[in-house]
């Protein structure tokens, strides 16, 4: 899928579901190692949409952490049309880009720092759920230890989050501050 117009193509797919079923079930799991820079983009992302859509019960939002093999019970038993996983992932791309990927058709993305290849935990899910599976993808500037998200990071997250809570509840909710 194109980097460019990942705000577009998340916005039809959500829409092609709400036309299908009118309060689709989705599940937002970050995933990243909190400890390790720009790696907690996923976690950071999951927590913080979390609290801003609260009031939407057919969301579910996990900060599954380095591990999200651990969180495959509660995405089975959730049941979810969409599974839109975020991670920070080395896209060949400037620092804070972000790009929504087809797990199955995009390889062009490494992902490391996690317990359990991603992709068996994806091939799991998709194979047992038959939903729709995405990776939304931002490009670390920073994995060291003992760092946040970096300024480019930390404004794609911001960016993230604004659309997927307009998109998800159908508000124009805008995230000011992010925890770290």
């Amino acid at each position: 899928m194109s980097a460019l117009c990942w705000q577009t193509i998340l916005k039809n797919k959500i829409q092609q579901l709400m036309m299908k079923k009118p309060s689709p079930r989705v599940v937002v799991v970050g995933i990243g190692n909190r400890m390790l820079g720009d790696d907690a983009v996923g976690p950071v992302i999951a927590r913080t949409l979390r609290q801003a859509v609260v009031e939407r019960p057919a969301l579910l939002c996990l900060d599954a952490g380095p591990t999200p093999e651990n969180f495959t019970g509660s995405i089975l038993r959730f049941q979810p049309d969409m599974l839109l996983m975020v991670d920070a992932a080395d896209l060949n791309a400037p620092p804070g880009a972000i790009h929504l990927l087809d797990p199955y058709r995009d390889q062009t993305y490494q992902v490391g720092t996690h317990t359990l290849a991603l992709s068996v935990c994806i091939h799991y899910i998709q194979a047992s759920l038959h939903c729709e599976v995405y990776l939304l993808a931002v490009q670390p500037y920073t994995l060291q230890p003992g760092h946040g998200l970096s300024t480019p990071v930390r404004h794609s997250a911001r960016q993230i989050i604004g659309v997927l809570a307009a998109l998800l509840t159908k508000s124009n909710h805008v995230i000011e501050a992010l925890p770290t």
